[in-house]
């Protein structure tokens, strides 16, 4: 399955998100489209898009392509423009203690 090329990390991300959220099994072809798309499209991740897309491939089960994790994934255009300490952790949703939800 071809996905296409105009789709971005965030289309990527809340498209898996929503079917790891959901709990449905998208295909295999799918999930290979959606993989070589965000290896195309890695460099303008940000942090949340990251975080999101990790997450659901880990929830739907196969394991992101090496260039999508490990040391390339701090290598990424958006990992690079975390401003804070703080943007991080809010985009895999980890809270201070101390911070109201």
């Amino acid at each position: 399955m071809v996905v296409r090329g105009d789709f971005n990390p965030q289309n990527i991300a809340n498209t898996l998100w929503a079917f790891a959220m959901l709990g449905l099994q998208p295909r295999k072809e799918l999930i290979a489209g959606m993989m070589k798309q965000a290896v195309a499209v890695r460099g303008d991740f940000i942090p949340q898009n990251i975080a999101s897309t990790l997450w659901a491939f880990t929830t739907l089960g196969p394991q992101p392509s090496q260039e999508l994790s490990g040391d390339d994934v701090a290598s990424c255009g958006g990992a690079k423009r975390v401003q804070r300490p703080g943007d991080f952790q809010h985009a895999v949703g980890i809270r201070d203690a101390g911070t109201a939800a």
